[in-house]
């Protein structure tokens, strides 16, 4: 049986601009991968419009690692994903959020999920003790200290913006 896998995942907003980051921990390689981008124009253009755009960045940096490493290293995977916003843990907890935008993101998770079959553990992290803190930051320090394998997030606006049916995948990921 294959080992377990961890993920964490953070989103900074400043200056009207969010940025996404992730570190994974693959123990059957004993590697470190991580991966770091700024949130689309598209896609906050596809958010509600409105003043705070943080939690919605949060729960996209959630979703977005199953959506972009190889679907081979998450299918039938234990994952421990640690998360350091509290609100949007909750929203894909529960799987769902009043906020429309949100909602579409933890269901657009969910549905993928239904074939990835991630068996997914969610929880809480303390800011401070995320390692993603620094890649959604653009401090890639530990990254370096760490050896970490950099990652693309799939970020392309075809995929995300494709009808529900595209995230049910037959069940070897084609």
């Amino acid at each position: 049986m294959r080992k377990h896998i961890i993920i964490w995942t953070d989103a900074s907003w400043e200056n009207n601009a969010g940025y996404i980051g992730v570190v994974v921990y693959v123990f059957d390689d004993d590697q470190f991968y991580f991966a770091h981008a700024p949130v689309p124009a598209w896609m906050v253009l596809a958010w509600t419009p409105g003043a705070q755009k943080i939690g919605q960045a949060e729960v996209a940096a959630e979703v977005i690692p199953y959506f972009s490493l190889p679907f081979d290293m998450l299918y039938e995977r234990r994952v421990i994903h640690f998360v350091d916003n509290t609100s949007a843990l909750h929203c894909i907890l529960n799987g769902y959020s009043r906020v429309p935008d949100t909602s579409w993101m933890v269901n657009l998770f969910h549905c993928f999920n239904c074939s990835l079959r991630a068996q997914v553990w969610w929880e809480y992290v303390a800011s401070k003790a995320n390692p993603a803190d620094g890649p959604s930051r653009q401090d890639f320090t530990l990254m370096q200290q760490l050896n970490a394998m950099e990652f693309q997030l799939n970020l392309n606006p075809d995929f995300w913006l494709a009808p529900a049916e595209h995230f049910f995948l037959p069940a070897n990921g084609d």
